[in-house]
């Protein structure tokens, strides 16, 4: 059991419980892929457009207010840490507004297929880059994660896939077609697909998922057979 107070002045109780293992993985019959990012957080391989909330960008305006207030008090008064708790309490209201929109989008995704493929990114070292800003108000590490629990929970797949290429290359003939950030459409000059790029991109991480998940049963398998023939 640990008990802890946090910055906006509540205290929490948190115990560890043994719930089991996870319940066996489902037969993999429905699968999607989904291409998170900054202008939609995500977009799935079906054409579906998960918006990005912005939680943090609506409450700026509060949150300058309430720091202004901050800085206007007397530094160790008791006004002053009234003011801070007040900005922690904003703070903690917007990583709750984006923990509860990640939970409900990983539960629709793992409610409604039982194989989600995503690119397995390295969110931790893209948040040190030109993006870190977009990337942390987006949630792309909460979303994944609450992907990954939900997934596991319900015996459901939850495939990372490797990312080079996924942007770049046709969904439809493989034909590599580069893009800028700037570029928001696939164009492929070889079989003429347009698609939006985030769509495309979703469609290939699919594609990878599917691998992924063939190679594992088949694995699987073998790993079966070698113990029955032992």
């Amino acid at each position: 059991v640990t008990v802890r107070r946090d910055p906006t002045g509540k205290w929490w109780v948190s115990f560890v419980c043994d719930i089991g293992a996870a319940p066996e993985r489902v037969a993999p019959a429905s699968i999607v892929g989904i291409d998170v990012g900054l202008k939609a957080l995500a977009v799935t391989s079906d054409g579906e457009v998960v918006e990005n909330p912005r939680h943090a960008a609506r409450a700026a305006a509060k949150l300058a207010r309430a720091q202004r207030m901050v800085a206007r008090r007397k530094r160790g008064s008791k006004s002053r840490k009234r003011a801070v708790a007040l900005v922690a309490r904003h703070h903690a209201h917007v990583r709750n507004q984006r923990l509860d929109h990640a939970r409900k989008v990983a539960a629709w995704l793992v409610g409604k297929y039982d194989v989600i493929a995503h690119e397995d990114l390295n969110i931790a070292a893209m948040g040190r880059g030109m993006l870190a800003k977009g990337i942390h108000e987006a949630g792309w590490g909460i979303l994944l994660h609450a992907i990954a629990c939900k997934a596991e929970s319900a015996g459901k797949w939850d495939v990372g896939v490797d990312a080079p290429g996924t942007t770049r290359d046709c969904s439809g003939c493989g034909e590599p077609v580069p893009k800028g950030l700037g570029d928001r459409v696939h164009v492929c000059p070889r079989c003429g697909l347009v698609l939006c790029r985030d769509h495309n991109a979703a469609i290939n991480i699919k594609a990878r998922g599917r691998r992924a998940v063939s190679e594992l049963l088949a694995r699987a398998v073998l790993a079966r057979s070698g113990l029955e023939a032992a």
